[in-house]
């Protein structure tokens, strides 16, 4: 298998910017406030968190938004890991004066 660099880097560069994973049925407070200091290791503590922003059934609803970015993730590392395997081939063509 062969991978253009410059394509893969003309393609990414034209890609739009939007989330990977929708988060518009997740509740904005736990995503703001829990979920994402969470992932930067920055977890609030339970005193801290105002639970009358939420119900039960957002917390299930941001569970399954946290699955589906685990999955995007390792897919994403499993797409890596591939272009990383590529071994380096020459070009054809003239790449400096």
């Amino acid at each position: 298998m062969k991978l253009h660099l410059k394509d893969l880097c003309r393609e990414l560069s034209g890609a739009k910017d939007e989330e990977t994973v929708p988060s518009k049925e997740v509740n904005p407070y736990l995503l703001d406030n829990v979920l994402r200091p969470a992932l930067r290791g920055e977890a609030p503590m339970f005193e801290d968190i105002d639970y009358e922003q939420f119900d039960l059934e957002d917390i299930g609803v941001l569970s399954n938004y946290y699955d589906r970015i685990w999955k995007t993730s390792e897919q994403l590392g499993q797409l890596v890991s591939a272009v990383i395997s590529l071994p380096p081939v020459p070009s054809r063509e003239r790449q400096f004066c």
